[in-house]
């Protein structure tokens, strides 16, 4: 089996960078046929908050609405850290919700703890084609959620387009170029045989001439999204234009907000502030308000690390930039360099949040040789994609650390229904 799941992996082009490597396991992640039906109740939940959002946000951001302290308070965290091209183009089409978006799960005391909503970020569904080829190869026979290629094919079908096109920011950095460019391959060809054609470009090789953008000589109507570009402004900004003349249309609009971290203590409300209820409440269903707020822990909006200390004493909590990406701009309060980098911090723009603790794990993995090596104290993190209000892929990430993310000491697993 450790020869077949090589080749998978092999052939996916993914592990031709050493960065993308990952490790291999002879396990899948299982759920129940309930935890599948929870999750779906907490999909229906996020639907109507991150469409409730939405409108929220164009209320707030409106310059002639919205004008009460905490409409104002919203406004601002809403268009915090956001480019000035984007502020137009993101109110617009206010309760639209990503086609496809993904929420990330711990695992602890009580159950599943949402750590992380984003609405915004791509770049795992390639991860997710991947670990579901993987999990297929395992356990064939299995019962499993339709996976993310399915749920795009789906949802474009429904709009009558079969050509969709991905232009991806490029890094500062030329030795960082195109990392996620061979996630974005494995999406290309699992999309290929659901009869869509995905064009791929990085941002410097598409023209912000007149017209649509042209990539590979196909004029393209549909996009998977609108990134922060980096290098060709111009490009972001004819984007922009195009879609606010409803000439290109976004699987996942514009919506910065709905990839911040500010979005976790927004919904929240730990401190119970009535006037920013009473704004919530005015968009969001109680009930799917009510729903989600019972995975988030708690999350407070801070603008300094002793606010941490003073909100939750003794206990751990984990402070986040609101724009951070991976682990990145995540700092743990006993981390010695956090402490030093957050000491430096006195800027807004975070949040704090109860750090939950892991239930461990036990997991098997594959040796260089495929020698199988069973371990306990694996943390899980469960990325789990939605569309349509139901969970359409769950992929597992697992490593020792409470730093659970990618790399090459982490186990990537796809999961099945029992």
């Amino acid at each position: 089996m450790y020869d077949t799941l090589q080749r998978i992996v092999t052939a996916s082009g993914l592990w031709k960078e050493p960065a993308h490597r990952f490790r291999l396991s002879p396990q899948v992640y299982e759920i129940s046929e309930t935890q599948r039906e929870e999750l779906d109740a907490l999909g229906r939940a996020l639907h109507e908050c991150l469409a409730g959002v939405g409108r929220i946000a164009a209320i707030a951001l409106h310059p002639d609405l919205g004008q009460s302290r905490a409409w104002r308070t919203v406004a601002a965290t809403l268009g915090a850290q956001v480019p000035s091209l984007y502020r137009e183009a993101m109110l617009l089409r206010p309760g639209a919700v990503p086609a496809i978006y993904k929420v990330d799960l711990l695992v602890g005391e009580g159950g599943w703890h949402l750590i992380e909503i984003d609405g915004q970020n791509i770049e795992n569904h390639g991860y997710a084609v991947l670990t579901q080829k993987l999990c297929a190869a395992l356990r064939p026979e299995a019962d499993t959620l339709p996976g993310v290629a399915v749920a795009i094919a789906e949802c474009m079908r429904k709009r009558g387009q079969q050509r969709l096109a991905l232009i991806y920011a490029e890094p500062e950095n030329p030795s960082h170029a195109n990392f996620y460019l061979p996630a974005f391959r494995i999406l290309q060809a699992e999309l290929a045989g659901e009869g869509i054609e995905l064009l791929v470009a990085g941002e410097r090789s598409v023209s912000a001439g007149e017209g649509k953008p042209v990539i590979e000589e196909r004029e393209v109507r549909l996009f998977m999204d609108l990134p922060f570009f980096r290098h060709n402004h111009c490009l972001g900004r004819r984007l922009a234009e195009l879609y606010q003349a409803e000439e290109i249309e976004f699987l996942v609009p514009p919506k910065p907000f709905l990839g911040s971290k500010a979005l976790l203590a927004l919904l929240r409300n730990e401190e119970g502030d009535e006037a920013l209820e009473v704004v919530l409440r005015s968009q969001i269903p109680p009930e799917s308000l009510a729903t989600v707020r019972r995975y988030i822990p708690a999350t407070y909006f801070t603008s300094k690390k002793a606010e941490g200390r003073s909100r939750f004493g003794d206990q751990p909590f984990v402070l986040k930039r609101y724009l951070a990406g991976s682990m990145r701009g995540v700092w743990f309060s006993d981390d010695p360099e956090g402490e030093r980098a957050l000491r430096a911090s006195n800027s807004s723009g975070f949040i704090c949040q109860r750090e939950i603790r892991n239930t461990s794990h036990r997991f098997a993995t594959f040796g260089d040789s495929g020698d199988v090596t069973e371990q306990d104290g694996w943390n899980v993190r469960l990325i789990v994609h939605y569309a349509a209000r139901r969970a359409v892929d769950m992929t597992v990430t697992a490593t020792q650390g409470k730093h659970v993310h990618g790399g090459r000491d982490a186990i990537m697993l796809g999961t099945t229904i029992n």
